[in-house]
């Protein structure tokens, strides 16, 4: 009797875009961290992940495979001999078992490379932490999914208490085939209509400041909002070298801050007229304010961050894959005072999001997984070269959940970078409680606990400036 077929699915646009991405010094992977008071068994982790995560989602026993003709796309390939070991490790962390320690095997893990032989994700369950503790690390590579639908894949493992009472959730995130799950219909469909032209004409000629807004034009139907964000994107000047940007290497480390009561980090954003995110990201420019003193650097004006911004309709469960677009967002590092930084950050924010600029970004992203690797790599090296660091802010979930049975204590993830960006930070909120993690090249910044150290004393003088009440 014949085998059955594999199942294949070609890759959208997108997650070909983030798939080749992929660079030794730098893995397109999102990093995640469970931490726990108490063990948990090997057998249970492991039935865990297979019964919620393998079994439940198809992709996680797919693997990429090149495409045989030139232009052609990548696609998802069925593994049939699938073995869950091969993805699952176990390791003792090292004596003394403190934080430190927990650090250094994290940021061990954070630069390692995704077997692309295999489906591109592993899970580490870590043992001895503070003595009877244990921390989970995952490694899943961008090509499955961005942050918002790996969020919600790991709050499928979870539990609302530790007899296994289910989290109420969304629907489950579905595994999206060539241009499934996000209609291309209004604005999307006009803005990736332009980027796709522009690549057409070559990047070069985008350069020209006169050509770049022609096409903008042609392709929006005139929309200005829509050539103004296409002008920015492609006219913005580089970012200079500096100690948080240059040459990167393989080795990177990793931090994570004391977390901080969410229902006091809003108290003080609303004494200034601003969000969570407005205080947490303005708190975090005067982290950077703050390290590049202490490196005898002058604050240079308009230091830049790319954001990621979710594209997906509030509404539906986030699908499988990426369905993001990127900001770029002038960091207000010139600015001493800690008050007014929020309130230029939070003017420089809100012109953004009267901004298409996210969509046509993702629009150029989708554009790139189309072109050819050659000029893939170009297009990635001008968009990174615009920015000196990543920064993404996710909402987690409100309660304290269960991993296994096991309360989970702490939760935080890592974004990846790329070209010569050195500094990712991810700030994310979890029963609330909301925590910054910090992800460096070592080469670049050796101790990014020194920008964590900043953070939180940045957020106390931020805080007795604007005379906030402790929550």
């Amino acid at each position: 009797m014949s085998e059955r077929p594999r199942k294949k699915q070609t890759l959208t646009s997108a997650d070909t875009a983030w798939y080749r991405m992929e660079r030794p010094d730098n893995p397109m992977c999102i990093t995640g961290l469970l931490v726990f008071d108490g063990p948990i068994a090997w057998d249970r982790f492991r039935d865990v992940i297979q019964r919620r995560l393998v079994d439940a989602h198809e992709r996680f026993r797919m693997r990429v495979v090149e495409p045989q003709l030139p232009l052609g796309r990548p696609h998802w390939e069925e593994v049939r001999s699938f073995d869950i070991e091969a993805h699952l490790h176990r390791a003792a962390l090292p004596a003394p078992g403190d934080d430190a320690a927990l650090r250094a095997m994290v940021g061990e893990i954070f630069s390692t490379r995704i077997d692309f032989s295999r489906p591109p994700w592993q899970i580490h369950l870590i043992e001895g932490y503070r003595g009877e503790g244990c921390a989970v690390v995952s490694r899943i590579h961008h090509v499955i999914g961005d942050g918002a639908s790996l969020v919600n894949v790991m709050l499928g493992l979870t539990d609302a208490d530790a007899a296994g009472t289910p989290v109420p959730t969304a629907a489950a995130p579905t595994e999206r085939g060539d241009g499934g799950g996000k209609s291309k219909g209004g604005p999307l469909r006009n803005v990736l209509a332009a980027a796709q032209g522009m690549l057409h004409e070559g990047w070069e000629s985008i350069l020209d400041p006169g050509h770049a807004l022609d096409l903008a034009k042609a392709g929006l139907a005139g929309a200005s909002a829509g050539a103004t964000a296409i002008g920015k994107l492609t006219l913005m000047t580089p970012e200079p070298a500096s100690p948080i940007r240059g040459k990167v290497g393989v080795v990177k480390r990793v931090a994570w801050s004391e977390p901080l009561p969410v229902t006091r980090v809003k108290e003080v954003g609303r004494a200034l007229d601003g969000t969570i995110n407005d205080c947490l990201l303005s708190v975090m420019t005067g982290a950077l304010r703050r390290y590049l003193a202490g490196r005898g650097e002058a604050s240079p004006a308009g230091l830049r961050a790319i954001c990621p911004v979710d594209l997906r309709p509030r509404d539906r469960a986030p699908e499988l894959g990426n369905q993001f677009g990127l900001v770029f967002l002038d960091l207000p590092v010139e600015i001493a005072d800690p008050a007014e930084r929020v309130v230029e950050l939070k003017h420089r924010m809100d012109e953004i999001k009267k901004s298409p600029e996210a969509i046509i970004a993702y629009a150029i992203i989708e554009a790139m997984g189309s072109a050819t690797q050659g000029i893939e790599d170009q297009i990635l090296d001008i968009f990174s070269s615009r920015g000196s660091a990543v920064m993404t802010n996710v909402p987690g979930p409100r309660q304290a959940l269960y991993f296994a049975g096991e309360k989970i204590a702490t939760m935080m993830f890592w974004v990846p970078t790329a070209g010569a960006i050195g500094l990712g930070v991810s700030i994310l909120s979890y029963a609330g409680q909301v925590r910054l993690g910090v992800t460096a090249d070592a080469t670049l910044i050796p101790d990014p606990g020194t920008l964590v150290e900043a953070f939180a004393t940045e957020f106390a003088e931020l805080a007795a400036r604007t005379d906030a009440p402790d929550a």
